[in-house]
């Protein structure tokens, strides 16, 4: 967590100054006073999103002071917005840019970096949200653990006594995602051959299990947020009378599961998407006939599924489980070439081959997630033919191996299922 953050919230500045604000008509300097410099702080200023911070501008002079002479703020780039009082008001998504000063002259500027409390499977003080294979009490269980893998706990229990018309599909779940203010979870639910997967929120604790959008002849898979928390993402595949699955295709909805959008009618089944940070694009998986079969490609588009673009390059190399870095700079995906093992590979942003991460000896690893500031890169590993799944973490600089955040052989630990065979 930056170190401008603490616990409970953001540390507020009082606003210190050497000369009174007064209201613009009185702006004007007296004409012996000169401005030598001014100082903003805090500086810099990291800030999670939609939250307020009052900075400070103390005005240095040569010779006499200007009582009646206060700062004029500015921002540059997508972070927010800033009053005549110097409150600052982050916007609601992942941004840098910067926060100017100026009073006679003189200007001084603030860096200024807005996170999200929470993003992707990981929150900002290191809680990661995955599933598990059999969590104790159903086949699929949505989970919760402190970032070095210690206290578990199942959010999606069988609810004892459950009142009649409750959904029971509710208690498992896959997939899941943190709304970005760190106050809710997106999973999607479990499911049957005659009654499909949905698409459910709940409270951090578990807590107010609904399911936000279903459909008998639909089945919903792998809900993410956009990054300001007001839409969610997910693919569909059309359930036929006999309750096999047609292809896959993307569609948005607004966060309360109203206002469905589909992206995507593209043939070719198309999966997995992820948002960019900044919410402007998407990337996600399109699958490919070949000659041996199917095979899986990378690819973008705009937030609006317009201008579709492939960014892995022409070859039998499968591209799974996109994730875009938390600075948008790489795109984490599951790599298999040549029917050989699954591994976790970086795709730069603009296209080009990949970088392959050290692996886990011997092991598939798959459904890659960034950690919450994107220094590393959580996955799983599957020791096949059995169930035993667990999640590492590797860091993305430097080369370094991949160390085992959980270690409990009797549950499969993922992040993202293995394939798309549904």
């Amino acid at each position: 967590m930056p170190s401008s953050l603490r616990q409970g919230g953001l540390i507020w500045s009082v606003a210190v100054f050497l000369l009174t604000w007064v209201p613009t008509s009185h702006c004007l300097a007296q004409a012996d006073a000169k401005v030598r410099a001014i100082v903003v702080s805090p500086k810099p200023l990291v800030i999670y999103i939609n939250q307020r911070q009052s900075m400070s501008a103390r005005i240095e002079f040569d010779g006499a002071a200007d009582p009646n002479l206060r700062p004029a703020w500015t921002v540059a780039g997508p972070i927010g917005s800033i009053d005549a009082d110097g409150t600052f008001t982050a916007g609601p998504r992942r941004a840098h840019g910067t926060l100017s000063a100026a009073a006679g002259g003189q200007t001084d500027t603030v860096d200024v970096h807005v996170v999200p409390y929470a993003y992707g499977a990981c929150h900002a003080d290191g809680r990661i949200v995955y599933s598990v294979q059999d969590g104790g009490d159903s086949e699929y269980d949505v989970m919760l653990m402190d970032a070095d893998g210690s206290n578990p706990r199942n959010l999606t229990p069988n609810v004892a006594d459950a009142p009649e018309g409750y959904d029971a599909r509710l208690d498992e779940g896959l997939h899941p995602c943190w709304r970005p203010d760190g106050e809710a979870i997106v999973f999607e639910t479990g499911g049957a051959a005659d009654n499909p997967s949905a698409i459910a929120l709940m409270d951090v604790d578990g807590g107010n299990r609904r399911i936000i959008a279903q459909s008998p002849r639909m089945a919903y898979y792998r809900p993410t947020f956009s990054p300001d928390g007001r839409t969610i993402l997910f693919d569909a595949r059309p359930v036929a009378e006999d309750t096999t699955r047609g292809p896959g295709d993307i569609y948005t909805m607004s966060a309360d599961g109203t206002n469905v959008k589909r992206l995507t009618a593209d043939p070719a089944g198309e999966e997995d998407a992820c948002w960019s940070p900044d919410g402007q694009s998407i990337a996600f998986v399109r699958e490919r006939e070949t000659p041996e079969g199917v095979a899986y490609d990378l690819w973008t588009m705009a937030a609006d599924g317009q201008g579709a673009k492939r960014l892995s390059p022409e070859g039998d190399s499968w591209y799974l489980h996109p994730v875009w870095s938390p600075d948008g700079t790489w795109i984490a995906c599951t790599i298999r070439t040549g029917g050989g093992l699954y591994r976790v590979g970086l795709v730069s942003a603009t296209g080009g081959a990949a970088r392959e991460l050290p692996g886990v000896p011997d092991v598939d690893q798959f459904g890659p997630a960034f950690t919450w500031d994107g220094s590393g890169v959580l996955s799983s590993t599957t020791d096949a033919p059995g169930l035993v799944r667990e999640i590492w973490l590797q860091p993305v600089a430097g080369g370094g191996a991949p160390r085992a955040v959980t270690h409990r052989a009797d549950v499969g630990n993922y992040l993202r299922s293995q394939g798309y065979a549904y």
